[in-house]
């Protein structure tokens, strides 16, 4: 079972962890805290990860050999 509360800091109280404890009972449980900033930040690079990955899938991307991306990059450090 996963429970996920989204809250700000104020709202952290006794009753919460009451609330845990009595939902994972008698089960061993891991507490991560995350800012609510850095969960924005992992969700846009997984929304474009899905995006690359479903272009890729559709046939619109480009290949090239190793030679090709390094005049590429020397081109795009240039620009």
């Amino acid at each position: 079972m996963e429970a996920v509360y989204r809250l700000k800091e104020n709202e952290l109280n006794v009753q919460l962890l009451e609330t845990i404890k009595k939902l994972f009972a008698g089960e061993e449980i891991i507490i991560s805290v995350t800012s609510a900033k850095a969960n924005k930040k992992a969700n846009s690079y997984s929304e474009k990860l899905l995006k690359s990955v479903k272009n890729i899938e559709a046939g619109n991307y480009k290949e090239f050999s190793g030679a090709e991306f390094e005049e590429l990059s020397e081109n795009l450090m240039k620009a």
